[in-house]
């Protein structure tokens, strides 16, 4: 029911509220999905990334991190894990070189111990960020109502939690907005209990795009930013982490 009513709303939305978002590059993002790469496919869709850097190797790990300025993160690099955080496969608030390298080897032997098999290409090195709050962005393929935005709490706790609501894509800016104002996140992001007020135009940016992109490639079956971290007013969303899935051609 709750679906049929999202399909009546947007089929009564004017037009002129789902104009096409500006800065998208429909060429770059279709390179990026021929090579299933998400997370670029979503920034040539204007979704801001962090600064990453691919590593194979140690070395590589503490020349990237030098370039992007301490502190950074490192996450595994590798196709064959949905959840990195739950195989050893992300060290946070690294500082210096040292620490870098320690959590490189950590990081690819904690991976290569859980899954002797897995395809292993090394790690990503990201610029640290902080004092901002996690969300859950994505889209998902319904076999009667097509591409489903969603947005809610995100992080490690998002099964937990369990806070994500759904509309129809694609969104205007005040279907967005609704969305987002459905969910405890939501909340949050408007100042909470001493937590300063988050950059909410950024998040319904991002959720549009994210939606958007969804609509104009029908080969997207699932696609997820978790998390989306949202800085303090001004400061922008950045796509901390993206994974995908497109709809199997048998």
């Amino acid at each position: 029911l709750a679906a049929m009513l999202a399909r009546r709303e947007w089929l009564e939305t004017p037009r002129e509220q789902l104009a096409a978002l500006p800065g998208i590059n429909v060429e770059a993002a279709r390179k990026a999905l021929n090579q299933d790469d998400f997370a670029h496919a979503l920034a040539a869709y204007g979704v801001i990334l962090p600064s990453t850097w691919p590593a194979s190797t140690a070395e590589e790990a503490v020349q990237a991190a030098e370039k992007i300025g301490y502190p950074v993160v490192l996450k595994l690099d590798s196709p064959d894990f949905s959840h990195k955080s739950d195989v050893g496969g992300v060290a946070l608030n690294l500082m210096d070189a040292a620490a870098v390298q320690a959590a490189y080897k950590n990081i690819v032997g904690a991976a290569r111990d859980a899954s002797p098999g897995a395809t292993i290409q090394g790690v990503l090195v990201q610029k640290m960020l902080s004092g901002g709050q996690e969300l859950i962005v994505g889209v998902r393929r319904d076999p009667q109502f097509g591409p489903l935005a969603l947005v809610g709490s995100g992080g490690v706790e998002v099964e937990l939690l369990r806070d994500v609501a759904t509309g129809i894509a694609p969104l205007s800016e005040a279907q967005a907005s609704r969305l987002l104002d459905n969910t405890r996140a939501g909340v949050r992001l408007k100042g909470w209990r001493g937590t300063p007020p988050a950059d909410r135009p950024a998040t319904i940016e991002a959720m549009r795009r994210v939606a958007q992109i969804a609509c104009d490639f029908s080969e997207i079956d699932e696609l997820e930013i978790n998390p989306l971290y949202v800085l303090p007013d001004g400061g922008g969303a950045y796509a901390v982490d993206v994974r995908g899935k497109k709809i199997r051609q048998d």
